[in-house]
């Protein structure tokens, strides 16, 4: 075998290139690397009308190594406006960035907007009288609230908050390679359902790519 010859070197595999993105739950396994770099992103916070909506999930890499927070879910109440879902945090990161709080609903008839997701994802707009709220986008924008009147009391629904963001790069060595590593992704929180319905929040993500 040329490996039991003296004076010959072991001869390292190649690094080829790669990204996988994770938009639910999984196992990551680590393959030959130089650097290994991990983004992830919370979900966003549902938005809220008479009642408040539901908050997003964390994205998490590696039992809670690296955390991107999920946005708090917009308030609502009958008679006046219930605060805008705080955007989520992030923890572990070379870089760490939060969501956007979401808006609290108008004393005009209309719902709050929902907040972006750190470092890429929109909020869901403003609803009018009368309307559903609109869903965020990926990755991680929160839900709008939404709006309407009942007894001539307009009822206006506060936007969930956005997700945040978190960044880290580490070197070949860090992790073995052949390590399976847990991925999980942050939920988007629902928005309250009922005369007329709030945006959603959307899901989280964590992107994973080496060279």
């Amino acid at each position: 075998m040329l490996g039991s010859i003296p004076g010959f070197l072991a001869v390292k595999n190649p690094v080829v290139p790669g990204s996988v993105t994770f938009t639910s739950d999984g196992t990551f396994t680590i393959p030959d690397h130089n650097n290994l770099i991990i983004e992830l992103w919370g979900g966003g916070g549902g938005g809220g009308v008479s009642s408040p909506g539901d908050p997003g999930g964390d994205s998490d890499w590696d039992g809670g190594t690296l955390i991107a927070g999920g946005g708090g879910g917009g308030g609502g109440s009958t008679n006046n406006s219930g605060s805008g879902g705080a955007g989520g945090g992030a923890w572990g990161g070379s870089t760490n960035l939060s969501g956007s709080n979401g808006e609290t609903g108008s004393t005009g008839n209309y719902g709050g907007a929902g907040g972006a997701g750190a470092n890429g994802g929109a909020g869901g707009g403003r609803a009018g009288l009368g309307g559903n709220g609109n869903d965020g986008t990926i990755p991680g924008g929160g839900g709008s609230g939404a709006c309407y009147l009942a007894k001539n009391i307009s009822v206006r629904g506060s936007g969930g908050g956005g997700g945040g963001y978190c960044y880290k790069k580490y070197p070949s060595g860090w992790y073995d390679v052949g390590t399976d590593i847990w991925v999980a992704v942050g939920w988007g929180g629902a928005g309250f359902n009922g005369n007329v319905t709030a945006g959603s929040g959307v899901r989280g993500r964590v992107k994973i790519t080496w060279n």
